[in-house]
């Protein structure tokens, strides 16, 4: 008879309660410490913040992905083969497919 050793999760299990429980310590703790609406203004101000840096990451990525179009169809013209319609970001299509999504219908 093999007995399934449960020491082990009931282990990691406690572990788990332990860091939750400190954790919950710790954010009770900073908001007693700094006041319930400082710390409700410092989140509010990290979340704004990280907006205002995901748009710009967004619009660095799609100025990046503009100018590599732009190589790598110009280099594909230099080599005198045929350079393929811009992709819609997101679309994962060439060009115009001629069939719809949703409420698209570009030749359906």
């Amino acid at each position: 008879m093999h007995w399934i050793n449960v020491h082990t999760p009931v282990r990691k299990l406690g572990e788990l309660a332990l860091v939750g429980a400190a954790g919950h310590l710790v954010v009770r703790c900073a908001t007693r410490v700094l006041g319930s609406n400082t710390a409700r203004n410092l989140v509010v101000g990290a979340v704004a913040d990280g907006i205002v840096l995901s748009r710009w990451v967004g619009e660095t990525v799609e100025g990046a992905r503009l100018r590599a179009g732009d190589l790598r169809a110009q280099a594909l013209a230099t080599l005198g083969e045929q350079v393929p319609p811009p992709t819609t970001p997101g679309s994962g299509h060439i060009g115009d497919s001629g069939h719809g999504h949703g409420g698209d219908n570009h030749g359906s």
